[in-house]
């Protein structure tokens, strides 16, 4: 087992080290545009309730 370890080398391109910090950091960004989005249309879920609340002759129910 020491003989393994002692020859073990794990190393990485610096390339690949960079594409994987930019996939990191382009799924955050999609993550955070998501839940970003997901809040925007519950607001505006919410606003569109309220009016139709307000005005009951404006929902579609003629």
């Amino acid at each position: 087992m020491q003989f393994l370890i002692e020859h073990t080398r794990i190393s990485f391109d610096i390339w690949a080290v960079i594409t994987l910090v930019v996939l990191i950091c382009a799924v955050a960004v999609f993550i955070v545009r998501k839940i970003n989005m997901k809040r925007k249309k519950d607001d505006l879920q919410d606003q569109i309730d309220e009016f139709d609340n307000k005005n009951p002759d404006s929902a579609g129910n003629k």
